[in-house]
């Protein structure tokens, strides 16, 4: 019933941090969810709106459940007595989200245009480029279809730019089943397994970003 589902939704999501005793700036997360649409945003958008740097992550999915892990950087040590209280804000929220149908994320996602939100998190898209895009395979059932692709983009390092890259990805269709994001000499590397429903997010990706057109696809 649905006092079961919240009971399963509250001990199936949990964020932990973690502090480097030996060096105090340095932090890890971890983030555990049932998949929601928009997880990875709206993680990225806590981390981001509390000026916490994330220097690199890596996201599985395995069995419905999504697990983030980043490793953060922050300017003072003391940052940590805040962190306690927005972690237990974002595991509340996720908890609520999936209650709710997801519908907290949704309005969070189609909230404004993407020039409104770049603006909002200091981002410029035109310092982001689109590496590799490749569909990898394609499932077709009766009822729908699943196309997996791998993307791969880098640019100059922006506090909000994996915040922007992952509302962009939800705002064109596609849902992120794993990820690995790097950080080195002031440049960020990042790769995106993903799944969508349709061609139709292939194309809204292109509207946002500028995709090369040579693409591998899957042999027939």
């Amino acid at each position: 019933d649905a006092e079961a589902q919240s009971e399963c939704d509250a001990e199936c999501v949990s964020v932990r941090l973690l502090v480097d005793p030996t060096d105090p700036c340095a932090w890890w997360l971890q983030v555990k969810s049932p998949d929601q649409s928009g997880l990875l945003f709206k993680i990225c958008e806590v981390l981001q709106s509390h000026g916490v740097d994330v220097c690199s992550a890596v996201l599985t999915i395995e069995s419905g459940l999504v697990d983030n892990q980043f490793e953060l950087k922050v300017a003072r040590p003391s940052e940590v007595t805040d962190a306690a209280d927005w972690c237990a804000e974002l595991e509340d929220f996720l908890v609520k989200n999936r209650a709710s149908g997801g519908v907290f994320l949704q309005r969070l996602l189609t909230e404004g245009s993407m020039a409104a939100a770049s603006r909002k998190l200091h981002v410029n898209p035109d310092l982001l480029s689109v590496v590799s895009f490749r569909e990898l395979a394609r499932e077709e059932g009766p009822q729908e279809v699943a196309i997996h692709y791998h993307l791969e983009i880098e640019g100059i390092n922006q506090a909000g730019l994996l915040t922007y890259a992952a509302l962009v990805l939800c705002r064109c269709g596609f849902s992120v089943v794993a990820a690995t994001v790097a950080t080195r000499d002031g440049r960020v590397c990042d790769s995106f397994d993903l799944v969508a429903r349709s061609m139709a997010a292939e194309q809204k990706l292109q509207s946002y970003l500028d995709v090369p057109p040579s693409r591998s696809r899957p042999a027939n």
